[in-house]
Formats: structure tokens, C-alpha cells, sequence
């Protein structure tokens, strides 16, 4: 079959010589060139947990598939069992490594790499790439969601937005997790679901809403241009669909996306030649947004301050602000580094159930953090806009501080918490088709440890390259280059 090729200056032609220009479909450019389009405007979303992956001493997997490639078909790890009905709609990218002091040949703290030390001192490299510097427990350099807001929070009213769930610091474990450069918070995060509204919503007034329609004077004439203007769009719109099944998947939804838009037109068309319909869904960019209910109150304890329910809340808040375009960038903290709280009915702290807590409360845990991920994933997917949903134009991406096996503090023995080998990224939505989705990945190795082991790929270039498929320019965080490219489609 004939590859279809089209000129950036083509036009869509109806009966009667009606025509409709296209939008830039990826069709019309080079590869380079429609790689640059598919990473246009989207959002971007980072979730942390102050959790490793494993328990010290246990050879349990929890959360890495069996097999690489679709998760549809396979058998969910523990930690992920709360995510089955969204296996279509999340990647999990394993094998990664926060290379360390001490281990692999590395006889200092290598670049982008971390001292012996493992709390706090992995914040910064996966986060800004870079490595802690001192008793710094902060990001050393600039944050992949800051530099990203920069380049895509545009005219939005808040660049961007930090929310924690976890709201006491203790035993002085605490770090904001955005940074605009070494040290330097982009602003405290707030912890209060109440004054999250209030900064958000309260003022707001969510595009569809719209008041009381009110009957304009029509014009005869201008009626009847209205009706032959809407003529002329039935006719375009028809001739679209020939066309539409010449596309690929990506200029599909662009296509699909523009004539949206020119449904729209054509409903505004009509409203010139008659009284506006108040059951008229609108406008379809946005049409999810609404303003929220105000939060209410929450219980606050000695180390336990209804996380569980500030959690929900604050996950349902980033999510309206996202559809409602209020930001296009955010960030929730679910716990800190060495998360020293303790959920209800846990024998203890989320920290210590990594070293000596049960299988059941440590696994509670980590549900728990995730229920978060898949309550935000669920949450964009259910809200509809142009071309798609929230989340399918979203990178929603979950991180843990630790993964599992060796650790250089514990003379290099396996099977330990404090570890920052075999690590895994969660991505959910695949920002407007540039993702892979529903996958499990474990990419290829780049490059050798001093000792001339393999080096696995560093979480940091999973930042980078959801950060360029939303939008953002990149070619490393940090001191970590590269991308994955097994992550792109």
C-alpha cells in the first residue's frame, strides 16, 4: 500500500468547494520533526515514596513482573495487586541503579551517584541526577519537574504546584522534593488539603459553568448565514472521514482532536441563529473541569495525622487543577526519606517495617503509597477532553528512594533496604502517545562500572525522558545523560 503523504499546507475539501485547513499532523513531517510534535503540551506529575522495594533479608519480589513487555496477561506482583484494572495504563521500568560509593569499583561518591549513606543522600541524585552534596538533604541542583514548568507551565496560573502527604518531619528527616537549584525549595509544599483548596478553587470558576444563559437579538440575516456557514462544516466534516482512515494512530487523535474543535464552531455557529441550549455540553477542552467541594477537617496525632485520608484528598485536588489547566506541573510527596510514621493498626514505622517489621505490614505500606498512584491515574482517566483523556496527554510518574540488594554501608551484602540497586519507576498515561503503556521494561545496560561490571540505567534518565515527552527539552538531569529509548513508541 502507497504511503500517504500530505503537504503542511494541505486542506480538507467538503461538496460545494467547502474546505477546512488540518492541523499539523504528524504525517506532514520528518521523523525529527514529529517527534518534536508528539512531545507537545501535556503535564507532568511526580509521586514519591520514602519505601525501598524490599525487606531487609527477604528474597521477595514485590513488585517487579516475571516478564518483559505487556503486564496484561501477567500475574502482578504484590505491591502492584491494587493496580489490575489499570494494566493498560501504567509502565514499570526495572533494573535501574543509583550507583554507589564502595560498590561496583567506585572508590568515591561517583557523579550522579550517592556516598555509603543511603537515606536522604538519594533524594538528590533521583531527583535532580546529581549528587547529595554534604549534610545537604535537598536536591543539589534542579529538579526535573522545575526545569520541566519552566518550558510547559506557559500562562497557567500556578507554574506549578507542590503538595506532601506526610506532615510532620521526624528525627529531622526532611526535604521537599522540587528544587529550582542546589538547595533552593521552589517553595514549601503544603501539607493542608484546606489551604490547597483555598490557594486553588476558591476564586475559581470553572470555564463551563458559564452562569444563566441569557437570549441574544438574532439578526435574519445573520441567521441565515449561520446556517449556510453550518452546511458548509456538515459537508467537511463527512469528507474527514476518508481521510481518517488513511491516518496512523498519533494523527488520528490530532485530526480527531481539530474537528473537535470545529464541532465546537459549529455549535457556536448555531447559537447565533438561536437561544443557547442550557443542556449544550460546551466546549469539550476542559469539560471535566469543576470546582471541588471545599475539604474538611482532619485528625492530627503524635506521628500518624490522617495521612490516609489528606492522601485522597490532596491526590483528588492536583487532579481537578490538571484538568481544570490551572497547572500543568505538580508534585506530591507521599512520605519522606525514612518515613518515621505508623499507619494504623501497624505494629511500627513505615521505615522500620523494611528492617524488622512483618511481610504484612510492609506490604500494607506499600499498597497503601500506591493506592495513591492508581487513585491519580483513575482520577485523569475519568476525565474526558479533547483527543483523549487527562491521562492519556499525562506522564504520572511514581518513584520509590531505595530499590533492593547490595549495600555498601552493610559491607556489600544483598538482600538489603538501604540499596540502591535494582530499582523501578512507575509511569502512568503515555503524554499523548509518545509512552509506551502497559509494559513492563528492563532496559539495556549503558556503559561499565569502574570494575567493568555493567552499568544498569539510572532512574534519572526516566526523568529525562518523560520530561521530553511532555514537552521539555532535554538530553540529561543532572550529571546523568541519556534517555531510555525502550520507553518510547
Amino acid at each position: 500500500m502507497k504511503q500517504l503523504k500530505l503537504d503542511r499546507r494541505a486542506l480538507l475539501r467538503g461538496a460545494g468547494g467547502a474546505v477546512l485547513g488540518l492541523p499539523l499532523l504528524e504525517i506532514m513531517l520528518s521523523p525529527r520533526e514529529a517527534y518534536a510534535q508528539s512531545a507537545a503540551l501535556k503535564r507532568y506529575l511526580i509521586m514519591t515514596s520514602g519505601q525501598s522495594t524490599g525487606q531487609d533479608g527477604s528474597s521477595e519480589n514485590f513488585f517487579v513482573p516475571d516478564a518483559v513487555g505487556a503486564l496484561r496477561g501477567q500475574t502482578m506482583k504484590p505491591a502492584l495487586a491494587g493496580l489490575t484494572d489499570l494494566l493498560d495504563d501504567f509502565t514499570i521500568v526495572s533494573g535501574l541503579q543509583i550507583p554507589s560509593q564502595g560498590l561496583d569499583g567506585n572508590t568515591s561518591k561517583p557523579a550522579g551517584g550517592k556516598d555509603t549513606a543511603t537515606h536522604d543522600k538519594t533524594l538528590s541524585p533521583l531527583l535532580a541526577g546529581r549528587a547529595a552534596t554534604g549534610d545537604n538533604y535537598g536536591a543539589s541542583g534542579a529538579t526535573s519537574d522545575y526545569l520541566v514548568a519552566q518550558q510547559i507551565g506557559g500562562t497557567t496560573p500556578f507554574r506549578q504546584i507542590n503538595y506532601r502527604v506526610q506532615l510532620d518531619e521526624i528525627n529531622g528527616h526532611f526535604a521537599e522534593i522540587s528544587y529550582s537549584a542546589s538547595g533552593r525549595p521552589v517553595n514549601n509544599s503544603v501539607a493542608d488539603p484546606a489551604v490547597a483548596w483555598q490557594t486553588l478553587f476558591s476564586s475559581f470558576t470553572p470555564p463551563t459553568s458559564g452562569g444563566t444563559p441569557t437570549t441574544p437579538t438574532v439578526d435574519p440575516v445573520v441567521a441565515r448565514n449561520a446556517l449556510r456557514r453550518r452546511s458548509v462544516l456538515d459537508a467537511i466534516l463527512e469528507s474527514s472521514k476518508s481521510l481518517s482512515a488513511r491516518l496512523g494512530a498519533s494523527d488520528r487523535s490530532r485530526l480527531s482532536a481539530h474537528l473537535d474543535e470545529v464541532r465546537s464552531l459549529e455549535r457556536r455557529v448555531a447559537r447565533l441563529a438561536a437561544p443557547p441550549d442550557p443542556m449544550d455540553p460546551g466546549v469539550p477542552v476542559g469539560s471535566a473541569c469543576e470546582r471541588p467541594a471545599q475539604p474538611g477537617s482532619f485528625t492530627r496525632g503524635n506521628d500518624y495525622n490522617d495521612e490516609i485520608k489528606r492522601g485522597e484528598v490532596l491526590v483528588d485536588l492536583i487532579a481537578m487543577a490538571l484538568a481544570c489547566d490551572l497547572t500543568r506541573v505538580a508534585s506530591l510527596l507521599i512520605s519522606f526519606s525514612m518515613p518515621m510514621f505508623t499507619l494504623p493498626n501497624h505494629r511500627m514505622d513505615i521505615h522500620e517495617e523494611s528492617h524488622s517489621g512483618s511481610r504484612t505490614d510492609f506490604l500494607a505500606s506499600q499498597v497503601w503509597h500506591l493506592s495513591l498512584f492508581g487513585r491519580m491515574l483513575r482520577a485523569l482517566k475519568a476525565m474526558p477532553e479533547a483527543g483523549g483523556t487527562v491521562l492519556d496527554h499525562s506522564a504520572v510518574i511514581f518513584l520509590l528512594e531505595a530499590g533492593h540488594g547490595r549495600d555498601a554501608a552493610a559491607g556489600g551484602s544483598s538482600r538489603q533496604a538501604h540499596s540502591t540497586d535494582n530499582m523501578v519507576v512507575l509511569i502512568g498515561g503515555d503524554a499523548g502517545g509518545v509512552l509506551e503503556r502497559g509494559q513492563h521494561i528492563k532496559p539495556a545496560p549503558a556503559g561499565s562500572h569502574p570494575n567493568g561490571s555493567a552499568k544498569p540505567r539510572h532512574p534519572a534518565s526516566v526523568l529525562t525522558t518523560c520530561m521530553n515527552a511532555v514537552g521539555g527539552s532535554a538530553t540529561g538531569l543532572g550529571d546523568v545523560s541519556g534517555t531510555i529509548p525502550e520507553l518510547l513508541r
